[in-house]
């Protein structure tokens, strides 16, 4: 049987459509597999109003990259 994996934008847009406060990951955050690596190059990308330009990045990013969301604030 295959993952299915969510796309980044789903989750990022449903705590939003319920009305959940959406917040930066605490700082203890770890990883849920002792000794996992959680780094790659930054894909930066800046939130303009719509999931498109976040899209063509995901589309753009490479097998390890980092997806970083400017959502302003």
């Amino acid at each position: 049987m295959s993952e299915v994996i969510p796309a980044t934008a789903a989750i990022a847009d449903a705590p939003l459509r319920l009305g959940i406060d959406v917040r930066p990951g605490p700082v203890a955050l770890r990883p849920a597999v002792p000794g996992a690596a959680f780094a790659g190059p930054a894909r930066p990308v800046t939130h303009l109003g719509s999931v498109d330009v976040i899209l063509e990045t995901i589309d753009a990013a490479s097998p390890g990259d980092v997806l970083v969301v400017d959502n302003g604030g």
